[in-house]
């Protein structure tokens, strides 16, 4: 270890508690505090302590700071990597019925407050961020095992009961303006045939949840007097069939993504008034057919449009 200011108390050793944790390497501290905790009557101890105060106007400066951090990249490096700050919390195997947590703040106010924040992850970025997910991303939960062994959090984000009065999550608009729908809540899977299926959850400038159905989308299978599927719709849970003018026919088959059990779907014939209902279901595709106004099978009429909805059962 090689330490320059350093304050060692009650045996603690700097060595020890780093190889603890990053085992036999070694470290360059400018300024160092080590601690031991040995019992006694204060509340706690501290291997680093700063503390600032402040009854100044702050609107013009950075205000009162008990401890800053700072990490920088020089120019040069191609592969150069650096923190603002770095905590790390670990026990020993075998210890029980203790408590750890990696960071804690605690935000005490007594007065009235213009604005309080418990984190506020902003800065002044001018450069390009990486693009891809985990890449650039303002918070990022990892497991605590993410090396490998497969030890992972119960839950990645957990607001307790009650630490609200309003939305325990706040999605705002995309951007500053008057109409602006809302930014997204995006749910990624993987397919091993298919890849990465990607679904984004969000609230357009009408006031209407854009509900998402997936990028898997549904095809034409047969029948429909060789009608396709309309372009346009957003997936499975709303789309339209164009009826064509090939071989008459009253019945149809949907193609669907696959579903665990099958597939139930409801049409309405917005042309003309008709009765559809569904007359076959697999877990990838479900068979309409026309009843028209007379409750036999009917053939379809050229042209029409076929609204449809489907939920996987």
């Amino acid at each position: 270890m090689n330490k320059y200011l350093y304050g060692l108390l009650n045996g603690c050793s700097t060595l020890t508690e780093f190889q603890a944790a990053q085992g036999a390497n070694y470290t360059t501290d400018a300024v160092t505090g080590c601690v031991q905790q040995t019992g006694g009557t204060v509340h706690q101890v501290n291997g680093v302590a700063g503390y600032a105060v402040t009854n100044q106007n702050s609107s013009s400066g950075g205000g009162a700071v008990g401890g800053y951090f700072q990490g920088r990249v020089l120019s040069g490096p191609t592969n150069a990597a650096a923190w603002g700050i770095n905590p790390l919390v670990q026990d020993t195997a075998g210890v029980t019925g203790h408590q750890i947590a990696g960071e804690e703040v605690d935000v005490n106010f007594f007065g009235s407050p213009a604005r309080v924040w418990g984190i506020i992850i902003s800065g002044a970025s001018t450069g390009t961020a990486p693009t891809g997910n985990g890449n650039a991303g303002a918070i990022e939960v990892r497991a605590p095992g993410y090396a490998g062994n497969g030890v992972k959090w119960v839950t990645g984000v957990n607001i307790e009961t009650g630490a609200t009065s309003g939305a325990a999550i706040a999605i705002n608009p995309q951007a500053a303006g008057a109409t602006q729908n809302s930014q997204t809540l995006q749910f990624n899977a993987t397919n091993g045939a298919s890849g990465t299926m990607t679904a984004n959850l969000a609230l357009d400038v009408n006031g209407l949840m854009n509900i998402p159905c997936g990028n898997a989308n549904v095809t034409y299978g047969s029948g429909f007097n060789a009608g396709s599927i309309t372009t346009g719709h957003t997936g499975f849970c709303a789309f339209a069939v164009a009826i064509g003018v090939g071989t008459a026919g009253s019945t149809g088959v949907i193609n669907l993504p696959a579903s665990a059990s099958g597939w139930v779907c409801n049409a309405q014939n917005f042309t003309r008034a008709a009765q559809i209902q569904m007359t076959g279901s697999s877990v990838s595709s479900v068979t309409l057919t026309n009843f028209g106004t007379t409750w036999v099978a009917t053939n379809w009429t050229n042209s029409d449009t076929i609204l449809v909805q489907c939920m996987a059962r």
